[in-house]
Order: C-alpha cells, then sequence, then structure tokens
C-alpha cells in the first residue's frame, strides 16, 4: 500500500510517490506572499508600552506598531488592551486580546482621525493585489474606512507623500463581524526613495471625526492576492522578535516604561568602586533594531535621564548615558551627587519608522 501525504483540507490525498508534481503545481500558482501577513502584531499579544493609555497624543503608539493620528482637538480618548473570554467563539483562533479605542469626549476642529501601521518597505506589494482581513465591532454603528499610502523616505530627494491603494469603507455593528477588502497597490515605478531607508507604506483606517464612538479591533492580517485567508497567529516569542526591531525596553513584557521596580533593571559599578568616578558599560540589544534607535534611561525609581545609586535617581555628571548603534549601546558616564558606586538603570531603545 503506498503511503499519502496530505497538505491541508483541501489537498487531495495523492500517492507519495506521485504526489510532489501535483503539489507543486499548486504552490506555484498561490500568489507570491499569499501566506505571509505583512502586519506584526496583528493580533494584539504584544504591549511593550503599557496596556492602558489616556489621551495619547498624535503620532503615538500603544499596541506595539499601532499608532493613532489626527488633528484638531483630541477630546478625551483612552486606548486600552481587553480580554477576550476564555471559550469565546465570536472570533475564531481563541485569541487572548483586542484593542479597544474609545472616544468618550467628542474632539473638534477635526477633518481626520486615523489607526494606523507602518509596514517597512515602500515597494511591498507594488503593483499587486492584496487582501485585508480583520474583526471589529463598535458600540453603536459607526462606518470607517481603509486606504493605503506611501511614503518614499528622507534623505537626499525622494518622491513625495501619495494615496497607494483604492479605498474601501466597513459598517461596523456591535456584533463581532470579520471584514475583508481586495485592494490593488499602485505601482513604484518611475519613484525615488530616500537615501536613509526609512520608507514605508501605510495602512490607515480612517475613523469618525468630532464625535464619540467606542471601536474594538482583533486579527488584522494582509497578504498579496486576492483570497482572505484564515488568521493564523505567530507564536509570541516569534511576535515580539519582530516588535523588538522597531522597539524594545529592559522592564518585563508587562511593565510599562518609567515603572518604579528594579525588576530586569541593567546593573553595574563604576570602575574603581567610587561614588564618583566613571562608570562604562556595553549594553546589547536582544533584537537587531532597524535602524540606529533613540535610547532613554530610567532610574529604578522612574526617573527618566537618570541612574539609581542604591539611594536615588541621580542626573548625569560628565559623559553620556547612552551612545547607540543597531545593536546595542555604550554608557560612559559620571552621576551627579552619587552616594556609592553602584548603578543600576533601564532603558528603551526606539527605532520605529
Amino acid at each position: 500500500m503506498a503511503n499519502l501525504i496530505t497538505i491541508g483540507p483541501d489537498v487531495e490525498s495523492q500517492p507519495l510517490n506521485d504526489n510532489f508534481a501535483a503539489l507543486n503545481d499548486d504552490i506555484v500558482n498561490v500568489p507570491h506572499g499569499l501566506y505571509r501577513n505583512a502586519i506584526i502584531n496583528g493580533n494584539f499579544d504584544v504591549w511593550q508600552r503599557g496596556t492602558s493609555f489616556s489621551n495619547p497624543p498624535y503620532n503615538s503608539y500603544f499596541a506595539d506598531r499601532w499608532r493613532h493620528n489626527g488633528d484638531g482637538t483630541l477630546g478625551t480618548l483612552t486606548v486600552t488592551r481587553q480580554e477576550f473570554t476564555p471559550g469565546q467563539t465570536d472570533v475564531p483562533n481563541n485569541p487572548r486580546y483586542f484593542l479597544r479605542y474609545a472616544q468618550t469626549v467628542e474632539g473638534t476642529g477635526q477633518t481626520f482621525r486615523n489607526f494606523e501601521q507602518l509596514i517597512e518597505n515602500a515597494a511591498i506589494f507594488a503593483g499587486q493585489t492584496v487582501t485585508l482581513s480583520f474583526y471589529a465591532k463598535a458600540v453603536s454603528p459607526v462606518v470607517i474606512s481603509v486606504r493605503f499610502f506611501r511614503n518614499f523616505g528622507t534623505g537626499g530627494s525622494p518622491s513625495p507623500f501619495e494615496p497607494a491603494s483604492n479605498s474601501a469603507n466597513f459598517y461596523l455593528t456591535p456584533v463581532w463581524q470579520k471584514f475583508t477588502a481586495t485592494l490593488q497597490i499602485s505601482s513604484v515605478s518611475g519613484k525615488t526613495f530616500g537615501t536613509n531607508k526609512d520608507d514605508y507604506l501605510m495602512m490607515v483606517f480612517g475613523l469618525p471625526i468630532n464625535t464619540t464612538y467606542t471601536i474594538d479591533f482583533a486579527q488584522f492580517q494582509l497578504c498579496a492576492g486576492n483570497v482572505a485567508l484564515p488568521f493564523h497567529p505567530r507564536s509570541f516569542a516569534e511576535e515580539l522578535a519582530l516588535c523588538q526591531r522597531y522597539y524594545e525596553k529592559s522592564y518585563n513584557i508587562d511593565t510599562p516604561p518609567g515603572t518604579a521596580t528594579d525588576t530586569g533593571a541593567i546593573y553595574g559599578e563604576t570602575e574603581d568602586g567610587a561614588p564618583g568616578s566613571a562608570h562604562v558599560d556595553t549594553v546589547q540589544f536582544r533584537v537587531r533594531k532597524r535602524s540606529t534607535p533613540t535610547v532613554i534611561i530610567y532610574g529604578t525609581g522612574g526617573t527618566p535621564n537618570a541612574v539609581n545609586d542604591e539611594t536615588a535617581d541621580r542626573s548625569i555628571g560628565t559623559g553620556s548615558f547612552a551612545m547607540p548603534s543597531e545593536t546595542g549601546f555604550l554608557m560612559n558616564y559620571t552621576l551627579q551627587n552619587a552616594t556609592s558606586g553602584r548603578r543600576w538603570f533601564h532603558y528603551i531603545a526606539d527605532a520605529e519608522l
């Protein structure tokens, strides 16, 4: 009896010796990149910056890789990580979290409010059809839209910011629904990219303006091709590593930066153990960054631009707290009014687009 090989529920079992040609045909006929989700943290598993944000400024991030933008007054806004009820069936694959964007007091003078993710490389999907899928609901029915834009980066003489796709609208209700949209991404033929390698394709959801609403989002997926595949989450370890290319911290994963805590802190001592002597140290990042990041040092008491000396957070005296590269940063400094030669600090490294 011949051995059998089965690939997924839609591929017929065939004898092993005869299967490879048919399987190869199946793979070749699939649009390039169909199985790749270009969205990072589409399952909202990673929240390195915190899990609750009150009136986050425009262009700021909340869940990793997700930010918002707008104009006019912000009004009163909270963005929070919410937990699904274990065993719920409204959204498949048993996700643990979703994102809630709650505008409880309306803004004023707004002409746009966007929920966004910036996808590295402005040429990604250029000239191709893509399919976006996600789940969403709203406390009261609202209409939101999606469209892609392209930023060619900085440095040199890059082409100007431009729309990169058609748009689609979605009618949200108080019940979780799966939404899909198939869009055509424009070509980059004849375009000029900046020399700083910070170009990107931006997925932009247009949200209601000058009104109140609460919208919940879950399970974003963006693939090449015209088929909305079932959402397939990455492992937490893989998703975290993808996020850390753009942002990482020394704190535990659920501890917001700036929290007063010793847990996870970097420890060192001055060269000769004396309180007023220089401290020199090298810190290696967990993941190589997209570019040289901005590094902020926090004392274990929660003070930015400070290091704790076992008594209190102290400001720099001479030298530099952080001289970063893509792979880490160098510390070479003295502290003001230090009482010991011991040093504790946390850091964040931000290389977002």
